[in-house]
């Protein structure tokens, strides 16, 4: 019967720190929700004067912006951890290089997707 009790107090408390958790949670998530309003005015910059055609087609291009940050020598952290030269990185630490390295890797993306004269780049 003791044992029972223990197990059962057990359980309780157990349910109780889940549902702190939990409340606490969504409590934390609720005062840190940011919505941008509805309805916002937004002013239209760059408008063009082309109309797009049905029947014609079009060239798109995309890049995943977030990988202007690395170059060449950079091997993707979440695969082997290391860097091509061979550097182990604890994983998920991302190498981190100068800003200099960054702008020079993002140039190159903007001078790539320039090159490709695409209709339309999605980034």
């Amino acid at each position: 019967m003791k044992i029972l009790k223990r197990i059962g107090i057990g359980l309780l408390s157990l349910i109780g720190i889940l549902l702190v958790v939990i409340i606490g949670y969504v409590g934390y998530m609720q005062m840190h929700y940011y919505r941008i309003p509805d309805n916002r005015k937004l002013t239209v910059k760059n408008n063009q004067a082309k109309k797009l055609s049905l029947y014609h087609p079009y060239s798109i291009i995309t890049y995943n912006v977030s990988f202007g940050a690395y170059n060449h020598n950079f091997d993707f952290f979440m695969d082997k951890g290391e860097l091509k030269n061979g550097k182990k990185r604890k994983v998920p630490a991302v190498p981190r290089f100068s800003k200099q390295s960054v702008l020079d890797s993002t140039d190159g993306v903007i001078k790539t997707m320039k090159k490709q004269n695409p209709d339309f780049m999605l980034f």
